[in-house]
């Protein structure tokens, strides 16, 4: 019997260590790739984690732009305040009186820089200074420096510095690595030449707040009558218009509502015409072109008037029983659909004058209505009253109403600096570039509020 013979033939051994070396480099590529996944991974997430943390504080600076409201600007100053209202107040905008903004943007191609300025408080909210901030990109290290324009300085968080570039030597660096640092202002949704004023009617600034009031008669829907009041201008110029003679749904001789108030009440409304000449019915004048208007949606509108100090507010018009309200109506006298009446009513404990403001928008597009005041009243002397309003307007609320999907220049005029009341920030930071590639990226894209910026509306 021939004993057996085993092992690997020169063949079977080649073969082997062929399998064993493709077995090996593809481990081999695939640690590697799981190596290099990882390493980008984490760059991506530092990147994002930088870019977020850096935009954070980049709204935390930006949304405290322009001139916050502090006790000393609300009330009276002290004797031992240092808050000046004829210059530090003034510090806070780029050129008071002509620039009422409070930012300078300088636009790049992939870097922007912005300074603005903005007060500082203590912590009992009396006015510090007024600083200046500025970011911008050096290389690709975004900074940020901080100088104190008037006021007292702080050395260690923003000294008092003469120039901007001796405040850009100490700037401190926010984030290395930035390939995109892109600030856009949001464009006013009334801007360049466009008037916000649409009643009266308004071509050019500043607009004119003359008009006339012109009463309702006939029907009211669901029974009832519009009775006429007696409207008095003040024709020196027509701002001023004074209502007597309102219709009381009281019986005076019976101590008690008259018998129809409920069911069918006797009612007082004004159209708001534009300041003519003109004779004609409510509805015919509101069919003339300046006193009918259209409500566009998405749009913040605000209906503004005063009342003027009379003293027969107290003694004549009860809250809770006499319905006054500003609104709307075609010119066919009819309730548009998509927006109320607003209910205002005179001073009680003090006669003196008052300005109303009622902001709102529509949900749809609304045409052809015109601005209506209604009394609906039912205190017993009522009659005796009168109501004079004055400077009554409709406008858009120019800073209320913005977007960023606009293809114009940074650069604004002065008029519409002043208006905006937010910035977009596109933020991009790089992490892992090495060997002239430029590693990843983590991106921001931020709205960031400045309601404060320019003047108040």
């Amino acid at each position: 019997m021939k004993n057996a013979k085993s092992g690997f033939t020169l063949m079977e051994l080649i073969v082997y260590m062929g399998i064993v070396g493709i077995v090996v480099v593809i481990a081999g590529q695939a640690f590697s790739n799981s190596t290099k996944f990882r390493i980008r991974t984490d760059n991506m997430i530092k990147a994002t984690q930088e870019a977020e943390n850096v935009a954070m504080l980049f709204k935390n600076d930006v949304e405290q732009m322009g001139a916050k409201i502090s006790k000393e600007i609300s009330g009276a100053a002290g004797s031992n305040d240092v808050f000046s209202a004829t210059t530090d107040a003034q510090d806070v905008y780029i050129n008071y009186g002509t620039d009422q903004s409070s930012y300078t943007l300088t636009a790049g191609t992939d870097y922007d820089e912005l300074s603005f300025r903005r007060f500082r408080f203590n912590e009992n909210g009396q006015y510090i200074a007024v600083e200046e901030v500025g970011w911008f990109v050096k290389g690709d290290t975004l900074k940020r420096y901080c100088r104190t324009i008037s006021g007292i300085g702080d050395d260690d968080v923003c000294p008092k510095v003469a120039s901007v570039a001796a405040a850009k030597q100490d700037a401190i660096a926010m984030a290395n690595g930035v390939k995109k640092f892109l600030v856009t202002p949001a464009m006013p949704g009334v801007h360049h030449d466009n008037i916000a004023q649409i009643f009266p009617s308004c071509t050019a600034e500043p607009c004119s707040q003359e008009f006339r009031l012109i009463s309702r008669t006939g029907s009211v829907a669901g029974g009832g009558d519009y009775m006429t009041l007696s409207i008095a201008s003040d024709e020196s110029n027509y701002r001023n218009v004074t209502l007597t003679g309102f219709v009381s749904n009281y019986d005076n001789s019976n101590n008690a509502l008259a018998g129809m108030a409920e069911a069918a009440p006797k009612v007082n409304q004004v159209f708001a015409i534009e300041n003519s000449d003109g004779l004609g019915s409510w509805s015919a004048r509101c069919s003339e072109t300046g006193n009918h208007f259209t409500l566009e949606p998405n749009i913040e509108y605000e209906i503004s008037f005063s009342l003027l100090n009379n003293a027969h507010y107290e003694r004549t018009f009860v809250s809770g029983k006499d319905h006054m309200a500003v609104g709307f109506r075609t010119r066919e006298g009819v309730k548009p659909a998509g927006v109320d009446d607003f209910m205002f009513f005179p001073p009680i404990s003090d006669p003196s004058s008052g300005t109303r403001k009622m902001r709102f928008s529509v949900p749809n597009k609304i045409e052809n209505v015109c601005l209506v005041f209604t009394f609906a009243c039912y205190s017993p002397l009522v009659a005796s009253g009168r109501i004079t309003i004055s400077d009554l307007s409709l406008k858009k609320v120019e800073t209320s109403n913005y977007f960023f999907d606009y293809s114009e220049s940074k650069e604004f005029s002065v008029k519409d600096k002043a208006k905006v009341k937010a910035f977009r920030l596109q933020l991009q930071v790089s992490r892992g570039a090495k060997n002239g590639k430029s590693g990843e990226t983590g991106e921001v894209d931020l709205i960031v509020p400045t309601p404060s910026n320019g003047v108040s509306d």
